[in-house]
């Protein structure tokens, strides 16, 4: 279901691919748009002045984690996410802007750098570019 503000791509198998944030999206409170089983959750919050997030820490919990999950949040400039199925054929292309996020989640991707960018990543660790990266050639 898509939300204002909130796009969703899905692979040929229905699966969520990407989940684009774009900075137009509000949600009073907190609100996760990233389905509960993802092993990357990624989180929105609005707040008023005053509001007071009790201190707290997270309990250790043993975490199976099989794919990599990544978030780009455009700082500043602009981003083309490219998205590839399995036989590393691009199925849809979409622009990411300053104050924007997307959450890479199931596909291969490629990622063009439309104007000079300030890009924070986030992905679960420990993360070994050697071991957790296959590069590929698209196909046509």
């Amino acid at each position: 279901m898509e939300s204002i503000g909130i796009e969703h791509f899905l692979d040929s198998e229905g699966r969520l691919a990407a989940l684009v944030i774009r900075k137009d999206f509000r949600a009073d409170g907190i609100s996760f748009p990233t389905p509960s089983t993802f092993s990357q959750q990624v989180g929105v919050m609005f707040r008023r002045a005053g509001y007071v997030v009790e201190p707290h820490e997270h309990t250790p919990q043993r975490r199976e984690i099989h794919d990599t999950v990544e978030v780009l949040f455009v700082r500043s400039g602009a981003i083309e996410v490219t998205l590839f199925d399995s036989a590393h054929k691009a199925f849809t292309s979409f622009q990411v802007g300053p104050l924007e996020a997307v959450l890479l989640a199931s596909t291969g991707h490629g990622i063009t750098f439309l104007e000079d960018s300030d890009v924070l990543e986030v992905k679960q660790g420990p993360y070994t570019e050697t071991a957790d990266k296959i590069r590929f050639l698209p196909n046509d």
